[in-house]
């Protein structure tokens, strides 16, 4: 589990969380309300970078740092806690989000949204 869902546990009824970066690697798309999406989800509204079409959200969110530079493209359904796809895109580079990009996000965005 990536620190935020350690931290954050089980906060409702139903379905057990699943850590979208399990033993800390890639994303993992079998996620369900992972504190870590869940926030950088919530970043893109702030930000007001979500895209809709029908039932799918797409939301970007701008990086900028020393180690990395690009975007985050998070897609999901509906409003529902599974991030189905989640990417880190540069000029050069098309990887699966990372946790530690995810991380260097939230960490530039905790003062400012």
């Amino acid at each position: 589990m990536c620190i935020a869902c350690e931290k954050r546990r089980k906060t409702w009824t139903g379905d057990d969380p699943k850590c979208g970066f399990p033993n800390d690697e890639s994303f993992y798309s079998g996620n369900w309300n992972c504190a870590t999406l869940n926030s950088l989800r919530s970043i893109a509204e702030k930000l007001g970078n979500i895209k809709y079409m029908e039932d799918i959200s797409l939301a970007v969110i701008p990086v900028y740092g020393d180690e990395y530079t690009g975007w985050i493209v998070l897609s999901w359904y509906k409003s529902r806690g599974r991030t189905s796809l989640a990417r880190f895109i540069s000029d050069s580079t098309d990887i699966p989000l990372t946790l530690e990009i995810a991380q260097q996000a939230l960490q530039q965005y905790k003062d400012s949204v």
